[in-house]
């Protein structure tokens, strides 16, 4: 859905990562930290579907999540 979306708005600012790629991160991983784009630019707002899947603190996930996104707006997302 995310993909198909991102494609309408033929933005190429936009970056998705799945729960699965944070579910294998260690905290001190740098990839739990956004890289910096060509530009020099981090993301201000990070968008978070399916936030059930983050909601347990002593999860893997949640604190790579919650490392990635110190210091951003979020809008977290859930159906549940």
């Amino acid at each position: 859905m995310w993909h198909d979306a991102i494609t309408r708005t033929h933005s190429a600012n936009i970056e998705v990562r799945s729960m699965q790629r944070f579910s294998r991160l260690s905290t001190g991983d740098p990839e739990c930290a956004w890289d910096m784009k060509a530009d020099g630019t981090t993301p201000d707002l990070v968008i978070i579907d399916e936030a059930h899947h983050f909601r347990t603190p002593s999860t893997r996930r949640y604190r790579a999540v919650a490392i990635a996104c110190a210091g951003r707006d979020l809008l977290v997302l859930s159906a549940t």
